[in-house]
């Protein structure tokens, strides 16, 4: 009756904490400063994460923004080797006087090619400036 080891799933679970995180401008990587558990790993202070090649992964951002202008919007989008650009969520004033609303969070499931170095960045910054909430920002990343 032999065993059969499975090895465990990779996970990661971050958040933003301590003080904002201003977002001016597209290609900025979102920090997520503090790992509470996982075995991925992050770089803390780039926000950096790492994903294998052949694995397939669930990331999940769930944030709150506070904008400096009465119309700012932003989209957020995982960018890495082999990250799929088409996937963005966006997230806008609710003082503004357009119809467009938050669509966060960003929600996706990807499967790298290869083993590579990911983050979440800004696809797009309009309006002004864009802080991601200390206390509030967070990802998640599940093998599936």
């Amino acid at each position: 009756s032999g065993v059969i080891s499975v090895p465990a799933k990779q996970y990661l679970y971050a958040s933003r904490e301590s003080s904002g995180q201003a977002l001016t401008a597209s290609g900025q990587d979102l920090i997520f400063n503090r790992k509470i558990s996982g075995n991925i790993s992050l770089n803390t202070s780039t926000g950096a994460f790492t994903l294998e090649g052949g694995k397939t992964y669930r990331i999940t951002v769930s944030a709150a923004f506070l904008f400096s202008s009465d119309t700012g919007w932003l989209e957020i989008r995982l960018s890495g080797a082999s990250a799929p650009t088409y996937q963005t969520a966006m997230f806008s004033s609710r003082r503004g006087g357009t119809s467009e609303i938050a669509a966060g969070p960003l929600d996706l499931i990807v499967t790298p090619i290869s083993t590579g170095t990911y983050v979440i960045g800004t696809s797009t910054v309009s309006g002004g400036t864009a802080t991601l909430r200390q206390n509030t920002a967070r990802l998640i990343i599940q093998e599936l």
